[in-house]
């Protein structure tokens, strides 16, 4: 008999869902590598907000979808769900100060997650990030065994928005006596963890991320660039980095320097930083969003990747881009970077922190990269989905033998 994990998550653009998140590729990557493993003994099915097609087949998983029909009809029989759940969010909001626009969606997606359990049965339950904590009050969870990956710690980054209220989430996330486990995706997250919310009788592991090596890879590139060029991957924001890394090349005025970002954001906020550029004389590409086919070919004729973010969970950007062939600039103090075992002098260049002196001082020393990048590439080579797939089943089997 198989036994069925729900994992409760965003998708991403690349399966037909709506987010550009390296997130979004995780939760994804997770599920479906534990199905393409060909384990008859587990079947893990996504529920999505994201998906409107009901129930669908992607690649080697089942994948879950919703319409405010089916939710409307479905409450409409079970008036006592829509007022359980419309008095658990009226006090979600009040506890975690979430706004009405935020409340309704957590409203129907409290709906279309019990609706979803009680069809699908599953055994185990796998969340994603901290604010699980407020799904954790779903009634038909009590027989669940749930567990929670997290994906960087948000609570201690003034940068990021909200983020006293990520840390209420964190903190009581980390009471909960609802989880059974807790999985960090690096080292010093689980050791973050302990530190800020203290050590709970949930238990704590770690399992690393993996890229996706059909898409990231080494190709060789004939290209010669005249000036040095770097790449800044990811989303636009000022926990990101970008604005920093503008700051530094208006402060070194090197005139034999390209900068390219790739990725999107807050529309104001991205204006705001190209007002910025063309007042400092910083010449930019600003891309925008792009595929992972094209991201590739950009990597390939990039110097270096830039990414000074000021926190991060994983950063699977500063890995994709290794297996590109790339160097990559990141500060010593994030989670990736404290993972010897991947991040070396031979695949990147640390800074002494995010900010934008620590970025001047290592562009005015930057130059052109004749390192072999093939081997660049193949220093992340370990970083496989299956291996992660593995150690999920691995952590099911305990479950079940608990």
């Amino acid at each position: 008999m198989n036994i069925k994990i729900l994992t409760l998550g965003h998708l991403p653009i690349s399966i037909g869902g709506r987010q550009t998140s390296g997130l979004s590729e995780v939760i994804w990557s997770i599920a479906d590598g534990i199905n393409s493993l060909g384990n008859k003994k587990y079947i893990d099915v996504i529920a999505s907000t994201d998906i409107n097609v009901l129930d669908q087949n992607i690649e080697n998983t089942r994948v879950l979808g919703w319409s405010r029909a089916t939710i409307i009809k479905y409450m409409l029989f079970r008036p006592h769900l829509f007022l359980f759940y419309g008095y658990t969010a009226i006090k979600l909001k009040s506890t975690y100060e979430i706004s009405l626009s935020r409340l309704a969606k957590i409203f129907i997606k409290l709906i279309y997650y019990h609706k979803t359990i009680d069809e699908q049965n599953p055994k185990i339950l796998h969340m994603h990030g901290c604010d699980s904590i407020l799904y954790l009050s779903l009634l038909n969870t009590s027989n669940l065994n749930i567990i929670v990956t997290i994906h960087g710690i948000c609570g201690n980054d003034k940068l990021i928005p909200d983020y006293k209220n990520l840390k209420n989430m964190e903190s009581s996330l980390s009471k909960s006596n609802k989880v059974h486990s807790i999985i960090f995706i690096a080292n010093s997250l689980k050791e973050e963890w302990i530190n800020l919310y203290s050590k709970s009788p949930i238990n704590l592991l770690v399992i690393l991320n993996a890229y996706n090596k059909s898409n990231f890879y080494y190709t060789k590139s004939t290209k010669k660039n005249k000036h040095l060029r770097l790449v800044t991957l990811g989303s636009i924001s000022e926990r990101k980095g970008q604005v920093r890394v503008l700051e530094a090349l208006s402060a070194i005025n090197r005139d034999d320097i390209e900068y390219v970002c790739i990725g999107d954001g807050d529309f104001n906020y991205v204006n705001k930083l190209k007002d910025y550029s063309k007042d400092n004389n910083v010449h930019v590409e600003w891309l925008g969003f792009k595929n992972p086919s094209e991201i590739r070919v950009i990597l390939g004729n990039a110097d270096y990747m830039i990414l000074p973010s000021s926190s991060e969970g994983f950063g699977l950007v500063y890995i994709e881009s290794i297996a590109c062939g790339v160097k990559v600039i990141l500060p010593k103090n994030l989670p990736l970077a404290l993972e010897s075992q991947l991040i070396n002098k031979s695949n990147s260049i640390l800074l002494n922190d995010s900010s934008s002196d620590s970025i001047i001082e290592v562009i005015k020393s930057l130059e052109s990269d004749s390192a072999n990048r093939e081997v660049i590439s193949n220093s992340v080579a370990t970083l496989d989905w299956s291996s992660v797939s593995l150690k999920y089943i691995e952590l099911f089997d305990w479950i079940n033998n608990d």
